[in-house]
Protein backbone atom coordinates (compact mmCIF):
# COMPACT_ATOMS: atom_id res chain seq x y z
CA UNK A 1 0.00 0.00 0.00
CA UNK A 2 2.71 2.15 0.97
CA UNK A 3 4.89 1.61 -2.37
CA UNK A 4 1.57 2.76 -4.08
CA UNK A 5 1.20 5.81 -2.47
CA UNK A 6 4.56 6.37 -3.01
CA UNK A 7 4.10 5.19 -7.53
CA UNK A 8 0.64 7.91 -6.89
CA UNK A 9 2.95 10.71 -5.31
CA UNK A 10 5.15 10.32 -8.27
CA UNK A 11 2.70 10.28 -11.32
CA UNK A 12 1.03 13.50 -9.86
CA UNK A 13 4.04 15.26 -9.20
CA UNK A 14 5.27 14.34 -12.84
CA UNK A 15 1.87 15.44 -14.31
CA UNK A 16 2.34 18.78 -12.74
CA UNK A 17 5.03 19.13 -14.08
CA UNK A 18 5.01 18.23 -17.28
CA UNK A 19 1.19 19.89 -17.05
CA UNK A 20 2.68 23.21 -15.93
CA UNK A 21 4.89 23.08 -19.01
CA UNK A 22 2.23 22.39 -21.66
CA UNK A 23 0.32 25.51 -19.96
CA UNK A 24 3.36 27.10 -20.53
CA UNK A 25 3.74 26.15 -24.08
CA UNK A 26 1.15 26.22 -25.44
CA UNK A 27 -1.55 27.34 -22.93
CA UNK A 28 -3.33 31.12 -23.78
CA UNK A 29 -1.49 34.23 -22.07
CA UNK A 30 -2.47 37.69 -21.12
CA UNK A 31 -0.08 40.75 -22.49
CA UNK A 32 -0.91 43.05 -19.80
CA UNK A 33 -1.72 42.71 -16.50
CA UNK A 34 -5.03 44.24 -15.03
CA UNK A 35 -4.32 44.19 -11.52
CA UNK A 36 -0.81 45.39 -11.69
CA UNK A 37 -1.26 47.73 -15.09
CA UNK A 38 1.96 46.69 -16.54
CA UNK A 39 2.96 44.98 -19.42
CA UNK A 40 3.79 41.13 -18.65
CA UNK A 41 6.88 39.27 -19.84
CA UNK A 42 6.95 37.80 -23.20
CA UNK A 43 8.38 34.19 -23.81
CA UNK A 44 12.39 34.87 -24.60
CA UNK A 45 13.47 33.63 -27.63
CA UNK A 46 16.08 30.63 -27.37
CA UNK A 47 19.68 31.07 -29.10
CA UNK A 48 23.11 29.80 -27.81
CA UNK A 49 24.50 33.14 -26.86
CA UNK A 50 21.43 33.69 -24.50
CA UNK A 51 21.57 30.48 -22.88
CA UNK A 52 25.62 31.19 -22.73
CA UNK A 53 25.55 33.76 -20.91
CA UNK A 54 22.27 33.03 -18.64
CA UNK A 55 20.30 35.85 -20.14
CA UNK A 56 17.77 32.83 -21.25
CA UNK A 57 16.97 31.58 -17.61
CA UNK A 58 16.60 35.06 -15.94
CA UNK A 59 14.06 35.97 -19.01
CA UNK A 60 12.41 32.77 -18.55
CA UNK A 61 11.99 33.32 -15.17
CA UNK A 62 10.27 36.45 -15.73
CA UNK A 63 8.14 35.15 -18.32
CA UNK A 64 7.35 31.60 -16.01
CA UNK A 65 6.62 34.40 -12.85
CA UNK A 66 4.24 36.66 -15.08
CA UNK A 67 2.30 33.48 -16.69
CA UNK A 68 2.15 30.67 -13.88
CA UNK A 69 -1.34 29.12 -13.84
CA UNK A 70 -4.04 31.44 -12.39
CA UNK A 71 -1.04 33.62 -11.04
CA UNK A 72 -3.83 36.15 -10.09
CA UNK A 73 -5.71 33.52 -7.88
CA UNK A 74 -2.68 32.80 -5.93
CA UNK A 75 -1.69 36.27 -5.57
CA UNK A 76 -5.56 36.74 -3.79
CA UNK A 77 -5.06 34.58 -1.79
CA UNK A 78 -1.49 35.08 -0.53
CA UNK A 79 -3.10 38.62 0.24
CA UNK A 80 -6.23 37.08 1.92
CA UNK A 81 -3.77 35.03 3.94
CA UNK A 82 -1.88 37.83 5.03
CA UNK A 83 -4.94 39.90 6.10
CA UNK A 84 -6.15 36.95 8.27
CA UNK A 85 -2.70 36.55 9.59
CA UNK A 86 -2.64 40.15 11.02
CA UNK A 87 -0.12 41.37 8.91
CA UNK A 88 0.76 45.21 9.14
CA UNK A 89 1.71 45.56 5.43
CA UNK A 90 -0.57 43.98 2.80
CA UNK A 91 1.68 44.84 -0.64
CA UNK A 92 2.90 47.63 1.26
CA UNK A 93 -0.89 49.02 2.28
CA UNK A 94 -2.28 49.10 5.75
CA UNK A 95 -6.07 48.59 6.17
CA UNK A 96 -7.17 50.32 9.07
CA UNK A 97 -10.37 48.66 11.24
CA UNK A 98 -12.74 50.39 8.72
CA UNK A 99 -11.23 48.84 5.91
CA UNK A 100 -9.79 52.44 4.56
CA UNK A 101 -7.03 51.64 2.69
CA UNK A 102 -3.15 53.51 3.13
CA UNK A 103 0.26 53.62 1.64
CA UNK A 104 3.39 52.58 3.70
CA UNK A 105 4.92 55.39 4.89
CA UNK A 106 7.67 57.26 3.19
CA UNK A 107 10.78 58.01 3.11
CA UNK A 108 13.08 61.82 3.15
CA UNK A 109 12.79 63.56 0.04
CA UNK A 110 16.09 65.77 -1.58
CA UNK A 111 13.68 68.92 -1.23
CA UNK A 112 16.69 71.22 -1.36
CA UNK A 113 17.19 70.43 -4.72
CA UNK A 114 13.28 71.07 -5.84
CA UNK A 115 13.96 74.22 -4.30
CA UNK A 116 17.16 75.04 -6.50
CA UNK A 117 15.00 74.85 -9.39
CA UNK A 118 11.81 76.12 -8.27
CA UNK A 119 14.44 78.90 -7.47
CA UNK A 120 15.49 79.14 -11.51
CA UNK A 121 12.04 79.04 -12.53
CA UNK A 122 10.57 81.89 -10.34
CA UNK A 123 13.86 83.79 -12.21
CA UNK A 124 12.26 82.40 -15.34
CA UNK A 125 8.34 84.09 -14.71
CA UNK A 126 10.06 87.09 -13.10
CA UNK A 127 11.94 88.35 -16.12
CA UNK A 128 9.05 87.49 -18.27
CA UNK A 129 6.17 89.44 -15.83
CA UNK A 130 4.54 85.96 -15.95
CA UNK A 131 2.04 85.66 -12.73
CA UNK A 132 3.66 82.09 -10.89
CA UNK A 133 1.43 80.50 -8.32
CA UNK A 134 1.70 77.30 -6.49
CA UNK A 135 -1.75 75.53 -4.82
CA UNK A 136 -0.57 72.57 -2.82
CA UNK A 137 -3.61 70.60 -2.76
CA UNK A 138 -4.57 68.33 0.45
CA UNK A 139 -3.09 64.91 -0.02
CA UNK A 140 -5.63 62.13 1.26
CA UNK A 141 -2.82 60.53 2.96
CA UNK A 142 -1.96 63.72 5.02
CA UNK A 143 -5.25 65.03 5.80
CA UNK A 144 -6.61 62.17 7.02
CA UNK A 145 -3.40 60.95 9.02
CA UNK A 146 -4.09 57.54 9.75
CA UNK A 147 -3.23 55.78 12.66
CA UNK A 148 -0.66 53.21 12.28
CA UNK A 149 0.50 50.53 14.82
CA UNK A 150 2.82 52.04 17.53
CA UNK A 151 5.71 50.03 16.04
CA UNK A 152 5.63 51.57 12.26
CA UNK A 153 7.34 54.84 12.26
CA UNK A 154 5.59 57.35 10.24
CA UNK A 155 5.37 61.54 9.88
CA UNK A 156 8.40 61.74 7.14
CA UNK A 157 5.80 63.17 4.82
CA UNK A 158 4.63 66.06 6.75
CA UNK A 159 8.11 66.85 7.67
CA UNK A 160 8.35 66.93 4.11
CA UNK A 161 5.58 68.91 3.01
CA UNK A 162 6.86 71.56 6.13
CA UNK A 163 9.99 71.97 4.56
CA UNK A 164 8.84 72.26 1.42
CA UNK A 165 6.41 75.00 2.22
CA UNK A 166 8.29 76.21 4.47
CA UNK A 167 11.53 77.22 1.70
CA UNK A 168 8.81 77.80 -0.86
CA UNK A 169 7.33 80.52 0.70
CA UNK A 170 10.69 82.25 0.51
CA UNK A 171 11.23 82.38 -3.10
CA UNK A 172 10.71 85.87 -4.95
CA UNK A 173 8.15 86.21 -7.04
CA UNK A 174 6.27 82.67 -6.19
CA UNK A 175 2.99 82.81 -4.22
CA UNK A 176 2.22 79.71 -2.05
CA UNK A 177 -1.31 78.55 -1.24
CA UNK A 178 -1.68 76.09 1.59
CA UNK A 179 -5.24 74.44 0.76
CA UNK A 180 -4.62 71.63 3.59
CA UNK A 181 -4.94 74.60 6.17
CA UNK A 182 -8.24 75.54 4.19
CA UNK A 183 -9.75 72.22 4.54
CA UNK A 184 -8.57 71.42 8.73
CA UNK A 185 -10.42 74.81 9.16
CA UNK A 186 -13.34 74.41 7.75
CA UNK A 187 -14.13 70.44 8.21
CA UNK A 188 -14.30 68.12 10.71
CA UNK A 189 -12.20 64.90 10.24
CA UNK A 190 -15.28 62.65 9.11
CA UNK A 191 -16.50 65.95 7.14
CA UNK A 192 -12.83 65.56 5.66
CA UNK A 193 -13.67 61.36 4.84
CA UNK A 194 -16.18 62.04 3.26
CA UNK A 195 -14.55 64.03 0.53
CA UNK A 196 -11.73 61.14 -0.17
CA UNK A 197 -12.01 57.67 -1.58
CA UNK A 198 -11.92 54.67 0.69
CA UNK A 199 -9.76 52.29 -1.60
CA UNK A 200 -8.18 55.43 -3.82
CA UNK A 201 -4.72 57.80 -3.18
CA UNK A 202 -6.89 60.74 -4.58
CA UNK A 203 -9.90 63.07 -3.13
CA UNK A 204 -13.23 61.67 -4.97
CA UNK A 205 -15.27 64.78 -6.73
CA UNK A 206 -16.50 66.31 -3.14
CA UNK A 207 -12.95 66.96 -2.13
CA UNK A 208 -11.99 68.11 -5.19
CA UNK A 209 -14.76 70.89 -5.98
CA UNK A 210 -14.10 71.95 -2.54
CA UNK A 211 -10.51 72.40 -3.66
CA UNK A 212 -11.96 74.12 -7.25
CA UNK A 213 -14.02 76.70 -4.72
CA UNK A 214 -11.30 77.38 -2.61
CA UNK A 215 -8.62 77.92 -5.65
CA UNK A 216 -11.25 80.38 -7.38
CA UNK A 217 -11.57 82.77 -4.52
CA UNK A 218 -7.87 82.74 -3.81
CA UNK A 219 -7.35 83.73 -7.90
CA UNK A 220 -10.11 86.13 -7.38
CA UNK A 221 -8.48 88.01 -4.47
CA UNK A 222 -4.99 87.06 -5.74
CA UNK A 223 -4.45 87.43 -9.18
CA UNK A 224 -4.34 90.35 -11.53
CA UNK A 225 -5.77 88.05 -14.50
CA UNK A 226 -8.68 86.60 -12.81
CA UNK A 227 -12.22 88.64 -12.04
CA UNK A 228 -14.82 86.46 -11.59
CA UNK A 229 -18.28 87.09 -9.47
CA UNK A 230 -18.74 85.31 -5.79
CA UNK A 231 -18.46 81.82 -6.36
CA UNK A 232 -22.30 80.63 -6.32
CA UNK A 233 -22.26 76.54 -5.92
CA UNK A 234 -26.35 76.48 -6.93
CA UNK A 235 -24.66 76.82 -10.34
CA UNK A 236 -23.22 73.72 -10.48
CA UNK A 237 -25.10 69.86 -10.44
CA UNK A 238 -23.91 66.80 -9.16
CA UNK A 239 -24.54 63.47 -11.27
CA UNK A 240 -23.95 60.15 -9.94
CA UNK A 241 -24.34 56.49 -11.67
CA UNK A 242 -25.31 54.20 -9.99
CA UNK A 243 -24.37 51.08 -12.24
CA UNK A 244 -21.09 52.12 -12.49
CA UNK A 245 -18.48 50.44 -9.73
CA UNK A 246 -15.41 52.08 -9.16
CA UNK A 247 -12.12 50.59 -8.37
CA UNK A 248 -9.51 52.76 -6.19
CA UNK A 249 -5.91 52.56 -6.97
CA UNK A 250 -5.33 50.86 -3.93
CA UNK A 251 -7.54 48.20 -4.27
CA UNK A 252 -6.58 47.60 -7.41
CA UNK A 253 -2.61 46.60 -5.81
CA UNK A 254 -4.83 44.66 -3.44
CA UNK A 255 -6.74 42.30 -6.33
CA UNK A 256 -10.45 44.11 -5.14
CA UNK A 257 -9.72 42.72 -1.72
CA UNK A 258 -12.30 45.44 -0.21
CA UNK A 259 -15.56 45.97 -0.68
CA UNK A 260 -16.39 49.84 -0.57
CA UNK A 261 -19.36 51.91 -1.22
CA UNK A 262 -17.14 54.09 -3.02
CA UNK A 263 -19.39 56.26 -5.33
CA UNK A 264 -19.03 57.20 -8.93
CA UNK A 265 -19.87 60.97 -9.41
CA UNK A 266 -19.49 64.14 -11.38
CA UNK A 267 -20.03 67.71 -10.96
CA UNK A 268 -21.13 69.72 -13.69
CA UNK A 269 -21.83 73.78 -14.44
CA UNK A 270 -25.67 74.24 -15.07
CA UNK A 271 -25.23 77.55 -16.64
CA UNK A 272 -21.85 76.59 -18.90
CA UNK A 273 -21.79 74.15 -22.02
CA UNK A 274 -18.48 72.49 -22.55
CA UNK A 275 -19.70 71.85 -25.97
CA UNK A 276 -19.14 75.29 -26.65
CA UNK A 277 -14.85 75.31 -26.09
CA UNK A 278 -12.48 73.77 -28.09
CA UNK A 279 -10.57 71.05 -27.23
CA UNK A 280 -7.10 70.32 -28.17
CA UNK A 281 -5.06 67.04 -26.80
CA UNK A 282 -2.30 68.00 -27.82
CA UNK A 283 -0.90 71.27 -29.30
CA UNK A 284 -3.36 73.98 -30.43
CA UNK A 285 -3.38 72.65 -33.86
CA UNK A 286 -6.50 71.29 -35.78
CA UNK A 287 -5.28 67.85 -36.04
CA UNK A 288 -5.44 67.96 -31.87
CA UNK A 289 -9.25 68.98 -32.11
CA UNK A 290 -10.94 66.62 -30.16
CA UNK A 291 -14.83 66.39 -28.57
CA UNK A 292 -14.86 67.30 -24.70
CA UNK A 293 -15.82 64.05 -23.79
CA UNK A 294 -12.82 62.31 -25.40
CA UNK A 295 -11.20 63.83 -22.62
CA UNK A 296 -13.52 63.72 -19.92
CA UNK A 297 -15.81 61.20 -18.28
CA UNK A 298 -14.26 58.76 -20.95
CA UNK A 299 -14.89 55.42 -18.58
CA UNK A 300 -18.54 56.50 -18.43
CA UNK A 301 -21.71 55.01 -19.75
CA UNK A 302 -19.04 52.16 -21.53
CA UNK A 303 -20.62 49.19 -19.94
CA UNK A 304 -16.81 48.64 -18.59
CA UNK A 305 -16.90 46.05 -15.28
CA UNK A 306 -15.16 48.73 -13.17
CA UNK A 307 -14.17 52.54 -13.82
CA UNK A 308 -11.05 54.12 -12.17
CA UNK A 309 -10.76 58.00 -10.99
CA UNK A 310 -8.98 58.43 -14.79
CA UNK A 311 -12.33 57.06 -16.27
CA UNK A 312 -14.01 59.33 -14.23
CA UNK A 313 -12.70 62.98 -14.73
CA UNK A 314 -9.68 63.39 -16.82
CA UNK A 315 -6.49 61.30 -17.39
CA UNK A 316 -3.04 62.37 -16.91
CA UNK A 317 -2.06 62.91 -20.73
CA UNK A 318 0.88 64.85 -21.64
CA UNK A 319 -0.89 68.35 -22.68
CA UNK A 320 -4.35 69.66 -23.42
CA UNK A 321 -5.35 72.72 -24.15
CA UNK A 322 -9.38 74.42 -23.78
CA UNK A 323 -9.99 77.63 -25.63
CA UNK A 324 -13.09 79.34 -24.14
CA UNK A 325 -14.33 81.80 -26.81
CA UNK A 326 -16.23 83.58 -24.52
CA UNK A 327 -13.40 84.77 -22.78
CA UNK A 328 -11.61 85.64 -26.42
CA UNK A 329 -12.03 89.60 -25.43
CA UNK A 330 -10.18 89.36 -22.38
CA UNK A 331 -7.83 86.90 -24.26
CA UNK A 332 -5.86 85.62 -20.67
CA UNK A 333 -3.77 82.29 -21.52
CA UNK A 334 -2.81 80.26 -18.24
CA UNK A 335 -1.01 76.64 -17.85
CA UNK A 336 -1.96 75.17 -15.22
CA UNK A 337 1.17 72.07 -14.45
CA UNK A 338 -0.23 69.43 -12.58
CA UNK A 339 -0.40 66.11 -10.91
CA UNK A 340 -3.56 63.93 -10.81
CA UNK A 341 -4.89 65.54 -8.17
CA UNK A 342 -6.34 68.39 -10.76
CA UNK A 343 -8.03 65.92 -12.61
CA UNK A 344 -11.56 66.36 -11.60
CA UNK A 345 -11.14 70.34 -11.92
CA UNK A 346 -10.04 70.59 -15.27
CA UNK A 347 -12.95 71.37 -17.13
CA UNK A 348 -14.03 73.85 -14.05
CA UNK A 349 -10.95 75.87 -14.42
CA UNK A 350 -11.52 76.31 -18.05
CA UNK A 351 -14.59 78.24 -17.72
CA UNK A 352 -12.56 81.52 -16.72
CA UNK A 353 -10.06 81.85 -19.39
CA UNK A 354 -9.65 82.41 -23.14
CA UNK A 355 -6.72 79.27 -22.84
CA UNK A 356 -6.26 77.13 -20.17
CA UNK A 357 -3.52 74.17 -20.82
CA UNK A 358 -2.46 71.69 -18.77
CA UNK A 359 0.80 70.10 -18.86
CA UNK A 360 1.98 67.00 -16.96
CA UNK A 361 6.39 66.97 -16.23
CA UNK A 362 5.82 62.87 -15.72
CA UNK A 363 4.66 62.43 -19.42
CA UNK A 364 7.29 65.05 -20.98
CA UNK A 365 10.10 63.60 -19.98
CA UNK A 366 11.39 64.26 -24.13
CA UNK A 367 11.70 68.12 -23.68
CA UNK A 368 12.63 70.74 -20.89
CA UNK A 369 9.85 73.03 -20.11
CA UNK A 370 11.55 76.07 -20.44
CA UNK A 371 11.76 75.19 -24.57
CA UNK A 372 7.61 74.62 -24.51
CA UNK A 373 7.19 77.97 -22.91
CA UNK A 374 9.53 79.55 -25.56
CA UNK A 375 7.24 78.27 -28.10
CA UNK A 376 4.24 78.71 -26.11
CA UNK A 377 3.75 82.24 -23.95
CA UNK A 378 1.19 82.26 -20.77
CA UNK A 379 -0.07 85.00 -18.99
CA UNK A 380 0.13 82.94 -15.75
CA UNK A 381 1.46 79.78 -14.62
CA UNK A 382 -0.04 77.75 -11.84
CA UNK A 383 1.38 74.71 -10.04
CA UNK A 384 -1.77 72.38 -9.18
CA UNK A 385 0.43 69.79 -7.14
CA UNK A 386 -1.16 67.68 -4.24
CA UNK A 387 1.29 68.27 -1.33
CA UNK A 388 3.28 65.13 -1.10
CA UNK A 389 4.35 66.28 -4.56
CA UNK A 390 7.86 67.94 -3.34
CA UNK A 391 10.72 65.77 -5.16
CA UNK A 392 13.10 67.12 -7.84
CA UNK A 393 12.20 65.32 -11.10
CA UNK A 394 8.49 67.17 -10.94
CA UNK A 395 10.08 70.53 -10.91
CA UNK A 396 13.19 69.90 -13.44
CA UNK A 397 12.14 72.05 -16.01
CA UNK A 398 15.64 71.91 -17.78
CA UNK A 399 15.88 67.95 -17.91
CA UNK A 400 18.69 68.08 -16.01
CA UNK A 401 20.47 64.51 -15.97
CA UNK A 402 19.43 63.74 -12.00
CA UNK A 403 19.29 60.46 -9.73
CA UNK A 404 16.56 61.48 -8.14
CA UNK A 405 13.36 59.14 -8.18
CA UNK A 406 9.48 60.57 -8.79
Amino acid sequence: MKKLGNYLLTLLFIGFIFGIGAYMQFGEKEEISFYENRTLAKSPELSIEKVVDASFSKDYESYFTDHFYEKGEWVKGYIQWQRLTGQTFIQDYFIDEDDWIYPKPGTYKNINKTVEYMNEFAEYTRERNIELMLFSLPNRFLILDPEYPSHVISGVEFANKRYFLNQFSKIEGLRVFNLAQTFRDQFTHEELKDMYYQTDHHWNVDGAFVGYKTIYNILNEESAYFDEPSFNENEFEKVCYEDEHFLGSYNRQLYELIETDDAVCTIMPTNFDFNDVEVYKGPIEQQFQVPWTDIYGTGLNKNQRVVAYGDIFTDDYREFSIINPAKAEVGTKVLFIKDSYANPMTFWLSQHFYQTTFYDIRHNQDRPLYQYLEENKFDMIVFLYNDTTVFPRMYNFNMEPDSYDF
